[in-house]
C-alpha cells in the first residue's frame, strides 16, 4: 500500500454535510474523493487518460444533445398548438372620422349625350367639314 499524507482542511459546515452525503452515496472513504478532486484540480484540461478525455467529451455531446432535445420539443408543442387569428379592425375603428356616404350620393347621376352641332351654311363645296371628336394628343381628327 503507497505512504499516504494526513492533511487538515477546514470546510463550512454546509460544504462538508454535502461532501458527506455525497461520500456516502457513493459508497467510498471521504480520503479517496478528496484526493480524486485534487488530482482533477491540479491536472491541466486536456491531459489524462484516453478513457478520461473520452468520458468529457461524451458528457459534452450529452448535454449538447439534451438542449438540442429541449429545443425540438419546444418548437414540436409550439407547431401543435397555432396561434389563434389576430382580430381584424372594421373600417368604422380604423377611420374614425369617416362618415358613410347617404344614399342621394351613392345614386348614379345621368349623362346627357351631347347634341352634335348644326351644318353650317357657309361651308364651301369642296372642303370637307371638320366633325369634332375625340382628340389624340390635342389634335382633331378629319372626317373620312
Amino acid at each position: 500500500m503507497a505512504e499516504k499524507i494526513q492533511i487538515n482542511p477546514k470546510l463550512s459546515p454546509g460544504t462538508y454535510a454535502t461532501f458527506k452525503a455525497y461520500c456516502e452515496e457513493h459508497g467510498r472513504t471521504q480520503s479517496d474523493v478528496v484526493e480524486v478532486a485534487l488530482e482533477t484540480w491540479f491536472r491541466p484540461s486536456g491531459t489524462g487518460t484516453d478513457a478520461q478525455m473520452i468520458l468529457d467529451k461524451l458528457r459534452e455531446q450529452e448535454a449538447v444533445i439534451k438542449r438540442l432535445v429541449d429545443a425540438i420539443m419546444k418548437l414540436v408543442t409550439q407547431q401543435a398548438t397555432p396561434l389563434p387569428p389576430l382580430p381584424v379592425a372594421g373600417p368604422d375603428v380604423l377611420y374614425a372620422g369617416w362618415q358613410k356616404p347617404s344614399a342621394a350620393a351613392v345614386a348614379p347621376v345621368a349623362v346627357e349625350a351631347e347634341a352634335s352641332p348644326a351644318p353650317s351654311t357657309d361651308a364651301v363645296q369642296g372642303e370637307e367639314p371638320i366633325v369634332k371628336q375625340r382628340a389624340w394628343f390635342g389634335l382633331p381628327r378629319r372626317a373620312r
